[in-house]
């Protein structure tokens, strides 16, 4: 890889790491708070009017601002009317919200859920102000300042959730939470993205006509997307309940960090980078296998550190009475580590312009994950689960053939040992880790689980450093250290 880019990017993954761990750490300690203080069906209501939220907030902000991924030289007037329409596109979609509001709330039979989603919509018009900066500075790749704003709204946002909570306002700490860590969020980047896009009132939609084509076929990918992420949260609030919907949206928020943290010090970078080097086929299919045998090996050594300790840290961090769901939080954990594989190609994807294939890849998938439910939902949540799981190991190997070699020149080969080195990795380090773990004689708890921790470590860096040195190799770069 060129010397000028390398350095970027370990430039970028400093600060990125940085700002991920400590918002991740944040975000868990926060979560561990809050359990405390709500119920289960406070989560699950929320997490209802979430998803809703998080669709509108980003449904025409992918579209439009994604589509500056697209194109090298965007004029001011082009980017200053791209601006507008996503404004003027969040008004109309929160006014769509507010009218949506009662009959969302009836179909899932909670009347909090109408004030609800009309008071957190607001969030679709202040996510709507920042979006653009945020791709502007991820595109010429600002992650210190990207870093800066995301340290900045979360210490608002976690000061301001822990204080509703203390003081008892329970029933909306969620909401005001969120609307204030958008609302932070937004103010800073415009801040610090105000060197590339000035604000000025500037809008004449025929001169972004190739460009809203593009987000067209963008934001047909995104809704399916989106759509195939959260059939979770939307069915089974409707199929298990409020109450069962909290208990799997906690347990989602915590493993979902570990995707967010390593979407956001290495996929977002890659992104910006993808960006970049997109016409230079043979350096794109480098770095693509490069990085993606970093990041599925970093996934698959945390996620196997969390099925290993899954029953402490529910205890730990949940109390007591989420012990006997331990058996949800293992299978989700499987599911997410297979899932979170996704993270590299979809943004090899987003990089390289091709929103229509995204989109009809999404769109073959919905009717297949809806057939999954239907069948699944008698046997219960955990066999649905597994059927999921079953289904995001064939569905990452389909992926390969419709997508990825379309893109780069890859071999099938080259692709799945992506997935599998780092799997075989996990499974073998885990099977002595859980015999020293189940039959240690250790009567100290918190010293046998740093053991099984250890174990597992130890024996995953050395078999990556036996199969796989050249990840290692990057991932001392981007340290800052020399490897022996």
């Amino acid at each position: 890889m060129q010397s000028k880019l390398r350095q970027t990017l370990h430039f970028s993954f400093r600060w990125q790491a940085i700002s991920s761990v400590l918002v991740s750490l944040g975000s868990i300690l926060l979560l561990v708070i809050l359990s405390r203080y709500l119920g289960p069906n406070d989560f699950g209501t929320f997490a209802i009017a979430n998803v809703v939220v998080g669709f509108g907030s980003h449904l025409f902000n992918m579209a439009l601002s994604q589509s500056i991924f697209s194109q090298s030289n965007l004029t001011f007037q082009q980017l200053s009317t791209l601006y507008w329409l996503s404004i003027i596109s969040a008004f109309l979609i929160y006014f769509s919200v507010f009218l949506l509001a009662p009959a969302i709330a009836l179909y899932y039979e909670t009347p909090a859920l109408s004030i609800l989603l009309k008071i957190a919509g607001l969030a679709i018009i202040f996510n709507s102000t920042g979006f653009q900066y945020l791709v502007l500075l991820q595109k010429n790749l600002r992650y210190k300042q990207l870093s800066i704003v995301e340290l900045s709204s979360f210490g608002i946002y976690f000061i301001t959730t822990i204080s509703l909570a203390l003081f008892g306002s329970t029933n909306w700490v969620l909401v005001i939470g969120l609307l204030v860590r958008s609302g932070s969020s937004t103010l800073a980047l415009i801040y610090f993205g105000r060197i590339f896009q000035k604000f000025q009132f500037y809008f004449k939609p025929s001169s972004i006509r190739t460009l809203v084509t593009f987000s067209g076929f963008q934001s047909g990918r995104f809704a399916a997307a989106y759509i195939v992420q959260k059939m979770d949260t939307i069915l089974i609030g409707k199929l298990f309940g409020n109450d069962i919907l909290g208990i799997y949206d906690i347990f989602k928020q915590l493993l979902s960090k570990v995707k967010t943290v390593v979407n956001q010090v290495f996929g977002n970078v890659l992104l910006g980078l993808f960006a970049n080097i997109r016409e230079d086929n043979r350096l794109l299919k480098h770095t693509f296998l490069q990085y993606g045998k970093l990041v599925f090996s970093i996934l698959s050594l945390i996620f196997g550190a969390i099925i290993l300790l899954a029953h402490p840290i529910v205890f730990w961090i949940y109390g007591k009475d989420f012990v006997e769901y331990v058996p949800l939080f293992i299978r989700l954990a499987i599911f997410l580590l297979f899932w979170s594989f996704g993270i590299i190609p979809s943004h090899l994807l987003t990089a390289t312009g091709l929103a229509r294939k995204g989109m009809v890849w999404n769109l073959f998938l919905i009717p297949i994950l809806l057939l999954i439910y239907i069948v699944g939902y008698p046997a219960g949540l955990l066999r649905l689960i597994e059927f999921l799981i079953v289904f995001e190991l064939l569905s990452g190997a389909t992926y390969f053939h419709f997508i990825v070699r379309k893109i780069i020149p890859i071999t099938r080969s080259s692709y799945t040992k992506l997935f599998l080195h780092p799997i075989f990795i996990m499974s073998i380090a885990m099977i002595p880790a859980w015999i020293f773990s189940t039959y240690s004689n250790l009567t100290q708890i918190a010293l046998r689980q740093a053991c099984t921790l250890g174990i597992y470590t130890i024996i995953y860096y050395s078999l990556s450093y036996f199969f796989d040195r050249s990840s290692l190799r990057e991932l001392f770069f981007l340290l800052g250290k020399k490897p022996n």
